[in-house]
C-alpha cells in the first residue's frame, strides 16, 4: 500500500487502503433528481473521512458500532 493511500477507518480505527474496493469516503453534495430516480451527486465535496468495507456493511445493516460480529 502506498503511503498516500493510507487512511484510518473512523469507526474501528484500522489503517486501510483508501483506494481498495469496498472502502468508502464521506462525500457531501447535491443529489440530482432524474427520470429514474436520484443517481448522482453533483458538486461533490470529498472529506477526509473513511470507513472500511466491514464497518460500512455494519452501518448499512444498522448494527451498533461496538458490536463485533455482524450476525451476533
Amino acid at each position: 500500500m502506498y503511503e498516500r493511500n493510507r487512511a484510518e477507518c473512523e469507526q474501528c480505527g484500522e489503517t486501510i487502503d483508501a483506494t481498495a474496493l469496498g472502502n468508502a469516503q464521506f462525500v457531501s453534495g447535491w443529489s440530482v433528481n432524474r427520470p429514474k430516480g436520484t443517481n448522482g451527486v453533483a458538486l461533490q465535496e470529498r472529506h477526509q473521512r473513511w470507513l472500511c468495507r466491514w464497518c460500512l456493511d455494519k452501518r448499512r445493516a444498522g448494527v451498533p458500532a461496538d458490536q463485533l460480529d455482524l450476525f451476533a
